[in-house]
């Protein structure tokens, strides 16, 4: 049998690294179930599929969803007492635009799906709550207004200029 030479032991090395590499990622895609009998040391999913959610969809002039509740200008639109993850979700509706939304102001429509709680209102316990996954999209953007611009060194129209060989003198 002949020694191993530095070329040969590299290419094993790097043979090793990349099977190590493919152990890695199929558990990262498929980890083992936890091996502890207590919970507390696992990685437990949030929700489970099971459960059952109430969705509300609602509309705001303020990004910030927090502030929209505290300031009362969140508009829900559909609040949806029995929501399932599994099934699949498709709905119409026609928004009512506010006033600010008019006067070229920008609409967010805010998604707020928690576990099936007693109240009927989004309140700021249950945007505050760990059991509340929320999402905000922009529907409209505040347009910012063009200005003219004057170019006060060139007229508008081109004239064409005289040379001045041609041009008269007093």
């Amino acid at each position: 049998m002949r020694p191993l030479s530095c070329t040969s032991i590299f290419i094993y090395l790097f043979l090793g690294y990349i099977l190590y590499s493919t152990y890695i990622f199929y558990t990262f895609l498929f980890p083992p179930e936890c091996p502890y009998k207590d919970s507390n040391k696992c990685l437990n999913p949030a929700f489970k599929s099971t459960d059952v959610f109430q969705l509300f969809l609602c509309t705001s002039t303020k990004s910030e969803i927090i502030i929209a509740v505290i300031d009362k200008q969140l508009d829900c639109y559909n609040h949806n007492i029995s929501f399932n993850l599994a099934e699949p979700f498709h709905l119409n509706f026609q928004i009512e635009l506010p006033d600010e939304t008019l006067n070229n102001h920008s609409l967010y429509q805010h998604v707020i799906l928690t576990k099936l709680m007693s109240t009927q209102q989004v309140t700021t316990n249950i945007i505050r709550s760990k059991h509340t996954v929320t999402f905000v999209a922009p529907l409209t953007r505040y347009l910012i207004p063009t200005e003219n611009v004057f170019n006060l060194l060139k007229s508008d129209n081109q004239k064409t200029t005289q040379s001045t060989k041609h041009s008269r003198r007093p």
